[in-house]
Formats: structure tokens, C-alpha cells, sequence
């Protein structure tokens, strides 16, 4: 495709520069290393450095106090309440997109639930707090088949990378399918890796040592990454906060 200034995004929610470094050095990520030279990379300021705030400034492209997401939970009625879309405060960059008849397709969009009817934008929440597989418009349907069930809540580090392996096998194959019949100005796409295994996983993760199951997981990302980068003029890899050791 790569035609125009059109766009895409692939975002790694928890993913710190010293732990992508890593992946890169262990060999996960070959495709990405030969093309990091023709990049340029930025740190982005986060506060608070959590989930929903962060991705969802990265989306909107401005602080919380304009966007109004501050936290996972507000109070609604007395009772806390994990935060939604309808809290939104600032439209986020399909929306903004919409607005002027861009067209865009956006895979797990931050905050997740609901999605809201949009021109040209083809929506498809399956995590993040999402409480169930959803698509817009409803005639896409059919790619629900591949998120038919909910993520099985596990204790153990082997069983959320194998978790996040087999959803990124099928997030592969709807990007592929959208691609092939699709022409976005925008393709974004979030997915919970490495963030949903590594507050689970044995703290040496984030030293030097090494894992054969993290390695497996991102030679698939870099899968995707490839994908994006050959039919996509631009591709932006971002992370909203990361995980570190440290020693009181």
C-alpha cells in the first residue's frame, strides 16, 4: 500500500526502553533491528504513569485535565466504577479523524467501552477492560469469531504469555484480513503485551536474564511489525509506561 501520509501505530502497553532493548539484543525482534536506523526515537512524559491517563493522552494527544480520564475507577453514585469512553472529555485521534472524512480502522482503542458509531472507522475491542469482544459497525461481526471468550484469569506467568501469543496469532490475521481490503489513513492497534505477563512474571525478567517464551511471543510482534511497516508510509511504536527493579 504505502501510499500518501498515511499512518500506522502499534502501542506495547507496560514496555520500558531498557526491556525493549533487551528483546531486541535476545534476537525477538529482527525484522524491527534492521530497521532501526531509518527511525528516530522520544520519550513521552506520563502522569500519573497508569494505563487508561496515559493511553488515553497518547490517543487524544493532550493531558488529563483536557482529556478528564485520571485513573482506572471514578466514583459514580458512591461506588467505584472502572472508567469507560463515555468519560471522554477530548476526542481521540479516530474521532478527530472521522470528523474530517479520514478513514481509519483501530483495534483495542483506550478507553475500550463503549464504541461509538463513526464514519469511516472501523473499531474492534477486545481487551483492556473491555467486558466483552465488541466490533462497529456490527457488520464486522464475523471477526469476533477469533475472541469468542473472555481472557482466563491465571496466576502463573507461563499461562498469560501463552494467553498473549495465541490472541497476537489472531490479531495478525484480522490485520491481514482489514489490509487486504482496506485503505486506512490510520491503522492503530494496542495490545496488553508485556504489561499483562509481567506483573506476574520472577523479577530477574527485568535484568538480563533471558526467556524463551518472551523471545517466541515477540518474533510475533515483530511479525506484526513487519506487516505494518510494509504497507504503511509511517509506523510509530509506543508504550505508555514500563517496568523497572529497583533496590531500597
Amino acid at each position: 500500500m504505502k501510499v500518501g501520509k498515511n499512518i500506522a501505530v502499534l502501542g506495547l502497553d507496560g514496555l520500558s526502553w531498557k526491556h525493549f532493548y533487551k528483546l531486541i539484543e535476545m534476537g525477538s525482534l529482527p525484522y524491527f533491528r534492521q530497521i532501526m536506523s531509518k527511525g528516530v526515537v522520544s520519550d513521552l512524559y506520563a502522569f500519573p504513569p497508569l494505563t487508561p491517563p496515559s493511553w488515553t493522552s497518547i490517543m487524544t494527544g493532550v493531558n488529563i485535565g483536557k482529556h478528564g480520564i485520571y485513573d482506572f475507577l471514578y466514583i459514580n453514585g458512591g461506588k467505584q466504577t472502572i472508567v469507560n469512553a463515555l468519560l471522554l472529555e477530548h476526542p481521540r485521534i479516530h474521532e478527530m479523524l472521522s470528523f474530517i472524512n479520514k478513514k481509519s480502522i483501530v483495534i483495542n482503542p483506550i478507553p475500550s467501552y463503549p464504541l461509538f458509531k463513526l464514519r469511516n472507522s472501523i473499531q474492534v475491542s477486545t481487551e483492556f477492560f473491555t467486558p466483552k469482544a465488541i466490533v462497529q459497525p456490527d457488520n464486522y461481526n464475523n471477526i469476533l469469531k477469533y475472541f469468542h471468550s473472555q481472557e482466563t484469569i491465571r496466576k502463573s506467568f507461563q499461562g498469560f504469555i501463552e494467553d498473549s501469543f495465541n490472541k497476537l496469532q489472531n490479531y495478525i490475521t484480522i490485520t491481514e484480513s482489514f489490509l487486504s481490503k482496506f485503505d486506512p489513513d490510520l491503522f492503530w492497534i494496542n495490545l496488553r503485551i508485556p504489561d499483562n505477563y509481567l506483573h506476574r512474571a520472577p523479577l530477574d525478567i527485568l535484568t538480563e536474564k533471558k526467556y524463551s517464551e518472551e523471545k517466541k511471543l515477540f518474533k510475533l510482534v515483530d511479525e506484526l511489525i513487519k506487516i505494518l511497516d510494509k504497507n504503511f508510509e509511517n509506523l510509530l511504536i509506543v508504550s505508555d509506561h514500563g517496568f523497572q527493579k529497583y533496590d531500597f
